[in-house]
């Protein structure tokens, strides 16, 4: 014979004890924020890093020097992202390609731009050139200014020279740099 046995029944839920009740008084209400000052500083996380900055003027400088070296695509791709800074999803829309195919595009593009760079260097040339002529200037400057000279027995030598040194930093000047 079969055995019918009787599950015990499920146990309910004990009741939750009452909650206190406070009177209105006691309750603490949280102060309402106050919008911030319109010259409050933007949070860390909206604040473009050092770093990022000098990234973007690094590409940027890659791309004035290289810019042409790149195919039309990777060109407008790099630019919209990096110049005009669309998002990779509104490039994305415009090129009718996915998201991840304009985040390679770009990066294809940097590796290239950096590549270039590996190669043949003008960056640093260039850079290496403004630091040559900065140096010149602040020598110039300084030499200008300097007690030896002005000290020099014969005051037509050192007008001559300071007249020099003042050409000298009217060409870095006008160098453009």
């Amino acid at each position: 014979m079969a055995s019918t046995t009787k599950k015990p029944a499920a146990k309910k839920p004990a009741a939750k004890p009452a909650a206190k009740k406070t009177a209105a008084k006691d309750v603490v209400k949280p102060a309402a924020k106050k919008p911030a000052p319109k010259n409050a500083a933007k949070p860390a996380a909206l604040t473009p890093s050092i770093n990022a900055i000098a990234d973007a003027a690094r590409r940027s400088m890659l791309f004035d020097y290289y810019g042409q070296l790149l195919t039309d695509r990777q060109r407008e791709v790099f630019v919209l992202y990096n110049e005009d800074n669309y998002s990779l999803g509104e490039i994305a829309e415009a090129f009718g390609i996915s998201r991840q195919g304009v985040h390679d595009a770009v990066r294809k593009a940097e590796a290239e731009l950096i590549l270039f760079e590996s190669k043949l260097g003008l960056v640093a040339k260039h850079e290496a050139y403004l630091k040559a002529l900065k140096a010149v200037d602040v020598t110039a400057d300084t030499l200008i200014h300097d007690p030896a000279i002005v000290a020099i027995a014969d005051k037509k030598d050192a007008d001559r020279i300071r007249r020099q040194l003042r050409k000298i930093r009217k060409i870095v000047s006008e160098l453009d740099i």
